[in-house]
Order: C-alpha cells, then structure tokens, then sequence
C-alpha cells in the first residue's frame, strides 16, 4: 500500500491528499471442507502447507489486498508446528517481518489461535485473557500497538475470533468475551485523539438473550469471574458492550453492495473504530474474488485481480480490509496546476533525506517511472508533458522512505 499517493486524470484535475495512514486486514482462514476415509465431511482448519490450495490461495488474496498489518483468525496448532512453519512461510511470502501470535494459556480452544502479521515494528503486544481464577475465552484475543512511520498517533489494534454457535451456552460465552474486550479498551486509558482498530471475527449471530441464571452446557471447568454478577445480556449489536460513543461500528460492502463476510450470507467479521479513526476520510471493502474483475472497482488492490474462485477456495470467510488516516492534518499534499498548454505541474513538499517518484500510468495497473526527486525541505516543482495520443492519463508521487 502507497501511504502518500495522489491519482488523477487529465480529465478531473482536481487532487487528492493522503495524511499518514495504514491499511489493515482480517481474515479467518478456516474452515475448508475434507472428506475423510470414511465419506464424512468434517472441517479442515489447517492453512496448509506452502503448494497446497488451502495456504496459496490465502497468500493470493492477502498478496491483492496488500495491508500493512492483517489478522488471521483459525491458526491451527499444524500451521506453527516446524521451523519455519507454515505460517511463518505465509509471512515471509508476504513480506510480513513483525508478528504476533496470542498464546492459548488458559483458553478453551487450544487448537485454533489468532494472529497478528505486520509490516511495521509492533511496539508492545499482550493477550486479553479473563481475570485472575476465572476461565472464560474460548480463544485469546491478541492486542498490539504498532509503529506506523510519520506519525506519533500509533494505533492500538485489537484482533477477535469469539466463541460461535448458537446454543445458549455460547451466546452467554460470548458475552462474557465482548465484556472482556470491553475492560481491556478501558485499562488502556484512551482518549478521543487515540486511534485504535478492533477487527475479526465476532460470531455476534442467533438472538439477543438475558441470562438471570447461568445457562446449561457450559463447559466443566468454565469458571465465571467473580466481578461479572447476573443478570448478563447477550446482544447482536458489538456497540452494546462499550462505553457510547466509544467505538463507531463500519458498514464495509463488496463491490455488489453484499454486507456478507461469510460465504453463506451472514455477517460474522466486522471493524470497530475509535471516533478519531471515524472522523477521518477512510475507505473499507469487502474482499470477493468473484467480484474481482478490474483495477478501478473499489479501494486499490496490487497486482491483477484474481480467478473468480479464489475465495470460495481460501476459506468460507471473506476478507475484510480498509485504509484509515492516523492524523488529522495530511503531512503530504499535492498542487495540480496547468502552467500552459500541453503542460501539467505538479508542486510537492519534500522533507531531507527523503526520495519522491513521479509516476504515470495509462490504466492504473501498470506504472512507470518519470522522474525522481531528492527532498531538501524545500517544495518540489515538476512540469509533465500531455501526451495528445492517450485518451486518458494517470500520475501518482509515492515515497517510500
């Protein structure tokens, strides 16, 4: 992901300014379908190995959403067995050098763990865990902060895979999860400036429900921390569980306006943001191969888009991705002018020690360089030739130092 970028048209001359940002995923990789000896299909939910369908096609859509940090839900016990493992392979394939994997002590779920993968140095990571003698989540939720070059305002990010199912047992799980989540936002003592991300899978699906009593089914050694009294409300809306105003819950679509993240219709992963992030112009997406067909649909992608059945493929969830602005004031802006014709000016501010790209493009999938620029605090001006034989033309100014 470019985190300075301006795109226009010779047609729409009109600039577009990116303030330092961040784009972040998540993605729960299970569960794949397998037969076994016997005829039955039971769930698969190992990535795989580097090769197979399961790990490739993952890596496919990971590589096309390109985020700089992305969570991964349903790390199978498999995939970190070996050295390197598999998903160790998955990271560098990727270009991921930072990670962090939430331990499975004291969880009820110890086959299936959540992860963090990151492109920036992560500054300080922790498991939300219950309380001291208390036996609650069923699969710890990894939290990080993580350096994002340019800016002070690092945001916190939370990853979450709550207990599914719909018994009463687990949507009374799972309310106990969210309030967990919850005190944790507190500890962190936050303000209305902070940025911070929550994301994952939530598993927020039957009905809302009160519980008076403790329900049946729990788990043997399930041990209810002392400070949660009866009644606990169980609701569908993440919202109900925080603070008001704390957290602001976003609305990412597919490219068909589909709100669905699991391929059988139900919404499951959402984003959760502090009211900074919302504030901020920010853009989120629903990722569906199958909707997948250009490079001007929806927020920017790398490479090529995708086989049409690379999801269905890769999981039986939908990747969830979104760029979101960190400050307020862009750092970064461009000036768009037209000296005289045939001419286009493009006028930047360039910081020491930085190197600035000036590229172009006929499509938006394939750029080239056309010049470059050593900053020395001082506003770079560059004037760009009209090409009268393109119908259309596209410039972007990256740096990426």
């Amino acid at each position: 992901m470019w985190l300075k970028i301006l795109i226009f048209s010779l047609c729409f001359l009109s600039p577009m300014a990116w303030a330092t940002g961040i784009r972040v995923a998540s993605f729960n990789i299970g569960a794949h379908f397998i037969t076994t000896s016997g005829g039955a299909s039971v769930p698969d939910f190992s990535l795989g190995d580097p090769g197979t369908v399961d790990h490739d096609k993952a890596r496919d859509i990971l590589n096309r959403i390109d985020a700089d940090v992305v969570t991964l839900q349903e790390i199978h016990s498999a995939d970190i067995a070996g050295n390197p493992d598999d998903l160790d392979a998955l990271a560098a394939s990727l270009g991921y050098t930072y990670s962090y994997l939430a331990p499975s002590t004291n969880s009820f779920d110890t086959s299936l763990r959540v992860t963090f993968l990151s492109r920036f140095p992560i500054l300080t990571s922790t498991a939300i865990n219950s309380p001291a003698g208390a036996k609650e989540i069923n699969r710890l939720f990894p939290a990080v902060k993580v350096d994002v070059p340019g800016t002070a305002k690092d945001p916190l990010l939370i990853a979450t895979h709550l207990k599914s199912g719909t018994t009463a047992a687990d949507r009374f799980r799972r309310a106990v999860e969210m309030r967990r989540l919850a005190e944790h936002l507190i500890t962190q003592n936050l303000g209305i400036d902070d940025n911070y991300i929550i994301m994952g899978d939530f598993n927020l699906s039957s009905v809302n429900r009160t519980f008076t009593v403790l329900p049946t089914g729990l788990p043997s050694t399930y041990v209810l921390g002392s400070d949660v009294l009866l009644p606990v409300t169980y609701s569908t809306n993440p919202l109900d569980y925080f603070n008001t105003g704390s957290l602001i819950l976003l609305d990412p679509r597919q490219l068909d306006n589909s709100t669905s993240t699991f391929q059988s219709g139900s919404v499951l992963d959402l984003l959760l943001v502090s009211p900074a992030i919302a504030a901020r112009p920010f853009g989120a997406e629903i990722y569906n191969s199958a909707l997948d067909t250009s490079n001007t649909a929806g927020l920017s992608k790398a490479g090529m888009p995708l086989p049409v059945d690379t999801s269905a493929l890769a999981s039986d969830h939908y990747a969830l991705f979104a760029d979101f602005q960190l400050e307020d004031t862009p750092p970064f802006a461009v000036k768009i002018s037209q000296p005289t014709p045939g001419f286009i000016r493009l006028t930047f501010p360039a910081q020491t020690g930085k190197t600035y790209t000036v590229q172009t493009s006929s499509d938006l999938s394939s750029w080239y360089d056309l010049s470059t620029h050593a900053g020395t605090g001082a506003e770079i001006i560059t004037d760009l030739t009209i090409s009268s034989s393109e119908s259309q033309c596209f410039y972007r100014v990256r740096s990426m130092n």
